[in-house]
């Protein structure tokens, strides 16, 4: 009988952009984002296991009214939720395992792979009073903003991108983001993020970050 290696690592694989959105919201299961966005718990499921499709056809692209609700409820466009080749096509298989030395297994599960809980607990408290700094702008500002830095599944955009979308041109573009910025940098609305930031330049969407400490 052919001897193995020390450890079997056995392998779930989830939906990252959807799951990152809800640890990012400070959403750590299924039924806690259920209880909070009123999506079932077992369609979360299945967007988790990437086991249902967003869209209501294979062949469309109409999202699904779960779909709707839930990227409503997280703040971020539709599209952001889910790997794109999963838009079209479910996970036929979505777990399995292997083999793996101590060697392999120390490398996978070192900490230094993974911030310690304490540092994601800040990192979270950090992304939801950025999150509310940038409500306090209103909707439309708001989402100027967020596609300037690349925020809330946006892909970070140029002010002359920005300015097609909302007519604008791009001087009065960057005009109007110089002016947020201002409106975020009042010591009355960013005081909460200063004290939680603690000079750690290693936080997500450090340009945003950036500018508001300044």
């Amino acid at each position: 009988m052919s001897q193995g290696k020390d450890y079997i690592l056995q392998i779930k694989v989830q939906n990252g952009p959807l799951l990152r959105i809800m640890r990012m919201r400070g959403y750590r299961t299924a039924t806690a984002l259920s209880k909070a966005s009123g999506v079932q718990p077992n369609t979360i499921g299945a967007f988790l296991r990437m086991r249902e499709l967003p869209i209501k056809s294979s062949r469309g692209s109409k999202w699904k009214e779960s779909t709707v609700k839930l990227a409503k409820f997280l703040r971020v466009p539709p599209e952001s939720m889910f790997p794109e080749q999963h838009l079209t096509e479910v996970l036929q298989k979505g777990s399995g395992e292997m083999e793996v030395s101590r060697e392999e297994m120390v490398a996978i599960c070192s900490p230094e792979t993974s911030p310690p809980p304490e540092v994601l607990m800040d990192r979270t408290k950090m992304l939801e009073e950025l999150d509310r700094l940038i409500d306090l702008l209103g909707p439309r500002s708001a989402d100027l903003l967020c596609r300037y830095y690349g925020l809330r599944g946006y892909e970070a955009m140029t002010f002359r991108e920005i300015g097609e979308v909302f007519g604008l041109s791009g001087s009065r573009t960057q005009q109007i983001i110089n002016r947020l910025l201002r409106r975020m940098r009042h010591p009355a609305h960013s005081i909460r993020l200063r004290q939680l930031l603690h000079g750690d330049e290693s936080f997500p969407q450090p340009e945003l970050i950036k500018e508001v400490k300044s």
